[in-house]
Formats: C-alpha cells, structure tokens, sequence
C-alpha cells in the first residue's frame, strides 16, 4: 500500500513541479503585464473544459463493468463529441472572453486554444482502465510525459516569441503530446462506439459532474477574472502567482488522494463496514493534507517565492497564508466529492460549490467599491467554509455516515489559531516564533493525533479493489 500511494504521491507531484515550473519560467521570463495576458490563456482552457465535462474519466473506475471493452469504447466515442464542442464552445468564447478583460487585440490566440481540446479528445483512455487494478504507470506517464515537455519548450518558445504566446504553444504541445502518450501505453486497441444506452448512461453519470465543473470552473477562477475585470491585467498577474504557490499544492494533494481512494471506496460501495472505515479514512486524509499546506505556507511560503521570483511578485507575499487557508478549506470539501462519487451520487460535489459561486458576485461588488485583494479572498474562504458544512450535511443524508467529531473539533480549532496567528502578525512576510504560531503548532500535533482512522489504516495497509 505504502509503495502504490508513494508511487502516485511522487507522480503528481512530479506533475504539479513541472506546471508549477513552467509558470515560474514563464512568469520570471515574462514582465509582470505579459504574464497577466499568459496566464488568461490557462483560464480559458480551464472554462471550456469545464463547459464540457462528464467525468468520463471517472464512470470507467467507478461504474462495476468498467473493464468492459465495449464499454470503454462508448466512452472514448463521447469523449470525441464533447472534446469538438469544447473546441467550438472556445471559438465563439474567445472575442466576448478577450472583450470581458480588455484584451481585443488577443482574440486571435484565444481561438488558436480551440485546437486543444479538439486534439485531446482523440485521447486513449485505456490507461484510466488499469487504475481499477492499481496499475497507475500508464496514466503516470500519460499525465507527466506532456507535462516535461511542456517545460522544455518555454525556452525555445521564448526564444522564438518573446512574449505571452510562451504560454499560448506550450499549452498547445501538451495537448499533442498528452495525445500520443496516451496511444502508446495502451495495452488494448482504440475503439470507439456511439452506442445509445452507453451514451445515456454516461449523460447520467456525468451530468452532475458537467454541472458541478462549471461551478468548479468558478471556484478556481471567479476571483481571478474578477481581479483581472476591476482591478487589470498586473493584478491580475500577482493574484494569479500567489493562487498558484498555494492551489498547486492543493490540487497535488487532492489528485493523489483522490487516484488512491476512489477505486477502493467504489469496490467496497456495497459493504457498509468497509465503506464507512474508508470514510473516514477518506476525510481525515484530506483533513490532514490541508492542515499541513497551511502550515507549510506560513513557513516557507514568502522564502520561496522571494528566492524563485525576486522582488518582482513581492506584493503576493502577503496574501499567500490567506490562500493556504482558502485552499485547505477546499482540500476538505473535496473528500466528499470522491466518496460520493463512489456512489454515483455526483451531485454532492455539485451543491458543495454552490456557495462559492453564490458569493461570487459578492466578491465583484465587494472588489468594485474597495479595490481591495484582501477581500475577495476572505468571502472566498467563508464560502468554502459553507460548501464542507453543505457538502458533508448532504453526505450525512444520503449514507448516514459523518466525520468524526474530536477530528472536525480539532481541525477546526486549527484554522481559527492559524487565522488569529495571521491576523496579528507584524509582517506577513516574515514568520516570528510567537505565542499565537507556537499554539498554532500545537493545535497542529493535536489533530494529528485525532486522526485514528487514517492510522488505523496505515498500519492494516488493507486495500479493497474490483473483483473484475
């Protein structure tokens, strides 16, 4: 078990370093207003993808008869047809996109990223198959292979361009690349279908999920196109830097416990003892992994930006303990999206967003009238404080189970110290060993110890899989 979960660990994070580089790269290459302009690109990949989402990936692990070759095939002959309506959806997005962020000169390269998701849709997807046997290498490959070469083309692309369009043709060969890789891991040969029952039964499953990407779209991004609408493209930039020293992280995390967990909370679906331990198991992992992002911020979070960026993304330091909060906050809720998911009931996911998109406008109005940065963080914060209570209120309805108690207790214990200690700190961009962060340590060990079930498990090391 150690092995298979060190394996994804180092997997993205392997994945999560190489995009992190990449934007490092581009940003330290790039002035502060070229990097803004770069870094829309990646929104605008993030919206159509989200516009078109089913979480096919996710029905081929889940659903019972995953390993089914027909199947497979009736996936991948989705993944065909909403890959082109994406790519259409980011053509006709691309002028009112480039309007909505003064950028009308760019609206060429917004249509040249319509490429993207046409070329991924021919993506094989026999590696996502393999997962339900723990044979993670194929997708291993499949997702860090792009990514590599992603990196590797920022300095022959600088060197060509000079500018944003860095970004622009990076995005572009990863989707080339993440194509072919996926082609030759493959262990069965491409086949696709339009089989009508598959169809419907993969809209069933996916709706939810197309939904609730749409408002993850929202979580992600809201605040940055906010940012960038009110307060222009150099903030924009400095928003978006210090999102990505904490949202990167977070997504790592969340990815592997998510790859780890999810194949073994579906096999175990129809065994209420079974599910109920990988429940918590589940939860407490996530507890834990935003617990640590938080703390690791607060200590090195300033020193290492500094040391990657210089001076010039100085103005993000003060933000980035805000952010670690605001990321760890979704790092819980999103345990309850994978133990739903397990469950086909997708629409946990979808709900748990809602307050974050609820208070999105109030962030608008709130960055309207006050220009303020600081702001638009803490409603987001707030919100994703009501999206766990949602999220997990739902959970708690449909399978009768809840987290414990002494671990929420503890946990949230933590973030109140964390937000105290923050809030009096002298210089956000300094750490003193101060009576509030000494507390904030201890509170740290406690939830650690609080955490039975995730122990429990790591010493069992018991892994529950299909039978197929």
């Amino acid at each position: 078990m150690y092995r298979v979960a060190l394996i994804l660990l180092t997997s993205n994070i392997f994945n999560s370093l190489m995009m992190f580089m990449r934007t490092l790269l581009i940003a330290r290459l790039l002035g502060v207003e070229e990097y803004g302009i770069a870094a829309t690109f990646a929104v605008s990949m993030t919206a159509v993808e989200a516009l078109t989402a089913f979480g096919l990936q996710h029905l081929l692990v889940q659903d019972t008869g995953g390993g089914d070759p027909k199947l497979q095939a009736g996936v991948q002959g989705l993944h065909i047809l909403r890959s082109f309506l994406a790519g259409i959806f980011l053509l006709l997005l691309a002028r009112p996109y480039a309007a909505f962020l003064g950028l009308e000169d760019y609206t060429w390269a917004y249509s040249i990223l319509a490429l993207a998701p046409v070329l991924m849709g021919f993506m094989h997807f026999d590696h996502l198959r393999m997962n339900r046997k723990f044979v993670f290498l194929p997708s291993i490959l499949t997702m860090s292979v792009p990514a590599l070469v992603s990196v590797l083309l920022v300095w022959p692309l600088f060197f060509i361009f000079g500018d944003y369009r860095v970004m622009l043709y990076a995005l572009l060969a990863q989707a080339v690349i993440g194509l072919v890789t996926s082609h030759l891991v493959a262990a069965r040969p491409y086949r696709l279908s339009f089989d009508m029952a598959i169809l419907r039964k993969a809209f069933r499953f996916g709706w939810p999920l197309l939904i609730s990407s749409i408002l993850m779209f929202a979580v992600f991004h809201g605040e940055k196109l906010v940012v960038g609408r009110v307060l222009g493209i150099e903030q924009l930039a400095i928003f978006a830097m210090a999102s990505t020293l904490t949202l990167t992280p977070a997504l790592m995390l969340y990815r592997t416990a998510h790859t780890f967990f999810l194949p073994q909370l579906s096999a175990a679906k129809d065994d209420p003892l079974q599910f109920a331990h990988l429940f918590n198991v589940t939860c407490q992992t996530h507890i834990f992994f935003g617990a640590f992002l938080v703390i690791t911020v607060i200590l090195f979070g300033a020193p290492v930006l500094t040391a990657l960026l210089g001076t010039k993304y100085a103005a993000a330091i003060p933000y980035l303990p805000w952010l670690a909060i605001l990321a760890s906050f979704y790092l819980i809720k999103v345990a309850s999206v994978t133990i739903a998911l397990a469950q086909a009931r997708n629409e946990v996911g979808l709900i748990g967003n809602l307050p974050r998109v609820i208070l999105l406008p109030v962030a608008y109005y709130v960055a309207v009238r006050t220009d303020d940065i600081f702001q638009i963080i803490w409603i987001g914060i707030l919100a994703e404080f009501l999206g766990i209570i949602v999220s997990f209120a739902l959970l708690r309805y449909i399978l009768k189970f809840s987290p414990s108690w002494p671990v929420s207790i503890a946990a949230m214990a933590f973030m109140l110290a964390v937000t105290v200690h923050i809030s009096v700190a002298p210089n956000p961009a300094e750490i003193y060993m101060d009576g509030t962060l000494a507390a904030t340590f201890a509170l740290f060990g406690l939830l650690a110890i609080t955490l039975k079930s995730l122990r429990k498990f790591m010493i069992h090391r018991i892994i529950f899989l299909h039978a197929d």
